[in-house]
């Protein structure tokens, strides 16, 4: 045991540069190739561990953003949405320089620690170091599987010799095991103070920890659910009645708090150049649900709608529309609606006057200038414009975008009938606008904005400027679980409605909403999909006929540009109606309880639990995930044909993340024994369409 442990310590890169709590080893300031296993504090090991899995600027873009963002749908950026995902990012983000290393770090603190209380050599505080360890590295380890699927076996891997592996039933099973005996064993013995400060999660309260671990034993075992029920409500109910309880309030969250620089500690979603927009996802939860108007914001801190200058109070009133009256400007020249919403090809071109309040605390409303709003992306002056109209047009102030229209009248693009603009000019603000995710085709050269990331919804600066905490499990989350237990009878001392109230009043809390929270609760308002919020109203949505905008018979005012073409402004729209039909997804119901619940996790879970959203959608094909749109055929997604674009199937959103082929490269064999636990075993079906071995039995239309 020891020399394994020895040979591991060897092979472990730069082990002396801790960073978080302790900036360095004071007792190992010497070559790290010298470090013997006695000399190394399991306080650091796991310390390091937890920094360095905050994920540094690099592999945050890598991982957080174009992948888990992308194909959670929490915001529109990068290709995973549509199965883009890169060998390279994979790659480095498996490698020793990334998840190997921190499993490495845990594992290692685990089995020192371990063999210290067995040698009767641990100082005091060393068993709960050990626990903590062991919660730590079940959620990496689960992390790491919910990627990929099968995963090493940490009682082989990680000690300097090839692992065997394990699937992630068995994976789940083995954590939750870990969790509950982690729990049972956590003592009573308190930290100094300087331990303490090297526990970034709980500064060394080992009740936290023991709720911790107690919500994500709540966590894994749902996610067994179509794997093996009877172990799971089995598992899930052990966890929530075990006398050291589960994570209930926010003082008791998981959460690392965020640095800036370029460390470990720095955001997950800082970097300027991540525009991070909305993505049609949320922008279909969000819209028309909770009854609550951006009026309702301008009191509330960190809102888009906060802190307004008395005459942009005035002008965005101007544009505020009912979603529930009003569609959008009618745009099917220039947008596809080869997807499962009919909305796709309309553009809100308005601020919606019924909206989740959460949306404005994680993204932007153009046109506002709210302290709160996204980064200012770089604005370039056109060819005849004035400084003075491009220092207006830079602060927003006639924040304008140009569309370049295919012609209906003639079906060519980019040719014009007399009296008939090719080029329009639409106002950029006040209009609330997701990103298109998928295949535009030959629309994409169509719809071209003037620096358009100022004019599209991006995640704010909440979430940008390293003030914030990461969060890993929050309060919310138990009461959404314990929802969806009491759904399925479940024994978990409280009903389904009284919990997914409590989710709801967590959320809020945390974002300094709870004022409009029982407003909220009570509404019966539709959003896009055709959920409520009120846990009661059951009513399924009907379709309903809606107004919409339309260039077709509008009206234009002419602006000359020197050695320019004519620009159109957009000045009295044409009106119409349409009958607006609610998406179907993998139920045939979209107001049902699970529905419901599955919903406000999404939007409470966003933007830091992307992989966990990706997980339940996973599991459940909850809430709705539209097909990306496609004009053409999905380079990453063969299955999926423009043919098939308007019906789901659980195939349209990746289940997984292929191996990186540096896996398959440097080590076959491993490759192999991982490989052939999939669900479809071998190589051949290391796609992103074979299921995990969890979500093999998900529901389907």
């Amino acid at each position: 045991m020891k020399k394994a442990i020895y040979k591991s310590l060897l092979g472990l890169m730069a082990v002396s540069a801790l960073a978080g709590g302790c900036k360095k080893f004071e007792e190992i300031n010497k070559d790290p190739n010298a470090v013997s296993e006695d000399e190394v504090e399991v306080s650091f090991l796991i310390n390091n561990s937890m920094f360095a899995a905050q994920q540094d600027p690099n592999i945050a873009e890598r991982i957080f953003v174009l992948t888990w963002g992308g194909v959670s749908r929490v915001f529109a950026y990068g290709s995973a949405y549509a199965g883009g995902f890169s060998h390279s990012y994979l790659a480095e983000y498996w490698s020793n320089s990334y998840m190997m290393r921190w499993l490495t770090n845990a594992n290692l603190a685990v089995k020192i620690g371990q063999q210290r209380e067995a040698d009767k050599t641990a100082k005091e505080s060393n068993n709960n170091w050990v626990q903590i360890s062991r919660i730590w590295r079940a959620y990496l380890l689960t992390e790491l599987s919910d990627n990929f699927g099968p995963v090493p076996d940490v009682e082989t891997a990680f000690m300097g010799e090839v692992p065997s592996y394990q699937n992630e039933v068995d994976a789940y099973k083995y954590c939750i095991k870990e969790l509950t005996d982690a729990v049972a064993k956590i003592n009573d013995v308190k930290m100094s103070d300087d331990e303490a400060k090297l526990d970034q999660f709980y500064k060394g309260d080992m009740n936290k920890w023991k709720k911790y671990a107690n919500s994500m034993r709540m966590r894994l075992a749902m996610r067994l659910l179509h794997a093996d029920r009877a172990y799971a409500q089995k598992e899930f109910e052990a966890a929530v009645n075990d006398p050291a309880g589960y994570i209930k309030e926010n003082a008791e969250n998981a959460r690392y708090k965020e640095g800036g620089g370029w460390d470990n500690s720095t955001g997950v979603m800082t970097r300027s150049w991540n525009y991070l927009g909305l993505s049609f996802t949320p922008y279909n939860l969000f819209v028309g649900l909770g009854g609550i108007s951006p009026e309702d914001l301008e009191a509330i801190p960190n809102t888009s709608f906060y802190g307004l200058s008395d005459d942009v109070k005035t002008e965005y009133k101007n544009y505020l529309k009912d979603p529930q009256t009003y569609l959008g400007l009618y745009l099917p020249d220039q947008l596809s609606n080869k997807t499962n919403v009919m909305n796709a090809d309309y553009l809100f071109n308005y601020i919606p006057s019924n909206v989740d309040p959460r949306t404005y605390i994680y993204f932007s409303q153009p046109g506002t200038e709210a302290k709160v709003n996204a980064y200012t992306f770089a604005v370039s002056k056109n060819e005849g414009e004035s400084d003075a109209a491009f220092e207006l047009r830079k602060r927003g102030v006639d924040s304008s975008y140009v569309l370049t229209m295919k012609n209906p009248a003639t079906g060519a693009a980019g040719t014009a009938v007399k009296g008939t603009p090719d080029t329009v000019r639409i106002r950029g603000k006040f209009n609330f606008v997701p990103y298109f995710n998928g295949s535009q085709g030959d629309k994409s050269q169509l719809f071209k904005f003037n620096n358009s990331t100022r004019y599209f919804s991006t995640i704010t600066n909440n979430y940008r400027n390293n003030e914030n905490y990461r969060i890993f499990f929050a309060s919310w989350e138990s009461y959404f679980l314990l929802a969806e237990a009491a759904v399925y009878g479940w024994n978990v001392g409280t009903d389904a409605k009284t919990a997914y109230e409590k989710g709801i009043d967590e959320s809020f809390a945390y974002h300094g909403l709870s004022s409009l929270v029982a407003t909220y609760k009570a509404s019966e308002s539709y959003n896009r999909v055709g959920t409520s919020v009120s846990f009661t109203h059951t009513a399924e949505a009907a379709d309903f006929t809606i107004n919409y905008e339309t260039f077709t018979g509008a009206t234009f005012t002419e602006t000359k540009y020197k050695d320019k073409p004519s620009l159109y402004s957009y000045k009295t729209p044409a009106t119409g109606t349409v009958t607006y039909k609610y998406p179907k997804g993998a139920y045939a119901t979209n107001n049902d309880a699970l529905t419901k619940i599955i919903t406000q996790k999404f939007i409470a879970q966003s933007p830091y639990l992307a992989l966990e959203i990706w997980s339940d959608y996973r599991r459940l094909n909850l809430p709705f995930f539209e097909n990306p749109v496609s004009e053409l055929q999905l380079t990453n997604m063969p299955w999926y044909t423009p043919a098939k674009s308007g019906v789901f199937s659980a195939e349209n959103v990746p289940a997984r993340a292929f191996y990186p082929n540096t896996f398959s490269t440097n080590s076959p064999d491993s490759y192999k024994a991982a490989v052939d636990l999939l669900t479809k075993p071998g190589k051949d079906n290391d796609k992103i369409n074979t299921p995990l071995g969890w979500a093999k039995n998900a529901p389907k239309k």
